[in-house]
């Protein structure tokens, strides 16, 4: 099992006031955050299949070895439970929510300690691989990242994560 994190890029360019305010995002914020995270996922996969040699071949036929190479879960609690009692886990996924945008926290002042600890429960998973990255897909250790997030709120930008949960054989 692996975990891939990605800071999100919204930012006065390509977000609505709304979501750069107050974390409500209109259609196209939903729009652009699926963009995001179709590229992310696009990223993993196309990654995977690399390194694993998977053909064009094997992906337009549908292999074994492509259908093994890389698959997205949905992180449940059981994935967790040895870190966190199942309430905590669902409070902290609930306050650190935005709205249409799955697989996704966003940091608020409010929801600040279920943020951390979101992040701590990601970070420290047993995992295969945890990896952290920014919006050109460049890889940091979990502190370097940490730090970009700190830098996005200082910048007053929203701090949205985007994660996946996956496996490959």
């Amino acid at each position: 099992m692996n975990i891939s994190i990605q800071l999100l890029d919204f930012n006065e360019n390509n977000s609505s006031k709304s979501l750069l305010n107050n974390l409500i995002p209109t259609e196209k914020d939903k729009q652009t955050c699926n963009q995001f995270c179709d590229k992310h996922e696009t990223f993993l996969s196309e990654r995977e299949y690399k390194s694993q040699v998977i053909t064009q071949e094997d992906i337009e036929n549908e292999t074994d070895e492509y259908i093994e190479a890389f698959g997205v879960l949905s992180l449940e609690w059981m994935d967790v439970n040895y870190l966190i009692e199942e309430d905590a886990f669902d409070i902290a996924l609930r306050n650190c929510s935005v709205e249409n945008f799955y697989d996704c926290i966003a940091y608020r002042k409010e929801n600040s300690e279920c943020f951390l600890v979101l992040m701590n429960l990601l970070a420290n998973m047993k995992l295969t691989k945890f990896e952290c990255i920014d919006v050109n897909f460049k890889s940091y250790d979990f502190s370097c990242f940490c730090e970009l997030i700190a830098n996005k709120m200082k910048e007053s930008k929203p701090v949205i994560i985007n994660y996946i949960y996956y496996v490959n054989e």
